[in-house]
């Protein structure tokens, strides 16, 4: 079994506050993360002019420009990787600069019937992940189809519900068994986004599934994130205990027997 990487989603939890931020960097670390993720929007351009209530609510999760280099280098220097969500292009031109480009970028399920905003990340950036919580099984094929004509790397999916939060039992996670049947040439099922906040989700994920890549939204003790009263973030102990539970399962799994010869030999039955 790999190692499991944990990436916990800040999204607006931050309260546009750069301590608060730091904050919840310092409790990803902490807790076993190996990445934190940021979402890079602009209220405005999320939202038609008319819909002023909702743009304003939006606002409160942006990450201001000069936000960027500070993130990346507080997560290079505890060890972390740097992440965001991206909702159009224009943000190319500030992610790309050197001193703000993330680690990976994502892209919602909003976006994934948006090939040139697909097409343009992938050229851009190194590592692209896309969100299926909005996408039918068409979109996939197609999304594939078009991809093989212009880049040779695998996008990593994550699979999601886009309910918040979303009951366990409408979790679907045979969906990432499902794609891995496909087989797609160019997309890659090893991601679960969750919004359960409940630990047996993930640990089938994980530990059923076996995906690579789980990502989770996270608030402080406090929650008084802005996100935090739609009930799907989980708090700092309660997702260690998770990934405490899964690290143990894991090197339980991988231990080899302390009277085995050698590795080879337990497959053989060949006992002393």
């Amino acid at each position: 079994m790999q190692n499991t990487k944990f990436i916990a989603e800040i999204g607006s939890n931050h309260n546009q506050d750069l301590a608060r931020a730091f904050h919840l960097i310092d409790k990803a670390k902490d807790i076993g993360c190996w990445a934190v993720k940021f979402q890079y929007y602009k209220a405005d351009k999320l939202w038609h002019s008319s819909r002023k209530d909702e743009i304003e609510v939006a606002k409160k999760g942006e990450v201001p420009d000069f936000w960027l280099h500070q993130i990346k280098e507080k997560c290079a220097e505890i060890g972390l990787k740097y992440g965001c969500s991206i909702y159009e292009q224009d943000g190319f031109d500030v992610l790309a600069q050197p001193k703000n480009r993330p680690d990976f970028i994502k892209i919602s399920s909003f976006d994934i019937l948006n090939y040139d905003f697909i097409k343009d990340s992938l050229l851009e950036f190194d590592t692209l992940f896309l969100s299926t919580g909005h996408a039918i099984l068409d979109d996939l094929y197609e999304i594939n189809k078009k991809i093989k004509q212009f880049h040779s790397d695998e996008i990593i999916l994550f699979h999601c519900v886009s309910n918040y939060p979303t009951k366990p039992e409408d979790a679907k996670l045979h969906l990432i068994d499902d794609y891995r049947f496909i087989n797609f040439s160019h997309l890659k099922a090893e991601g679960y986004s969750d919004h359960t906040t409940h630990p047996m989700v993930i640990y089938t994920a994980v530990l059923g599934s076996q995906v690579e890549y789980v990502e989770f939204h996270l608030d402080l003790e406090d929650e008084k994130g802005n996100e935090s009263k739609f009930r799907h973030c989980w708090k700092p102990d309660a997702i260690k205990e998770v990934i405490d539970n899964i690290k143990i399962a894991k090197k339980a799994y991988r231990n080899i027997h302390p009277y085995v010869k050698n590795p080879e030999s337990q497959l053989r039955g060949d006992w002393e």
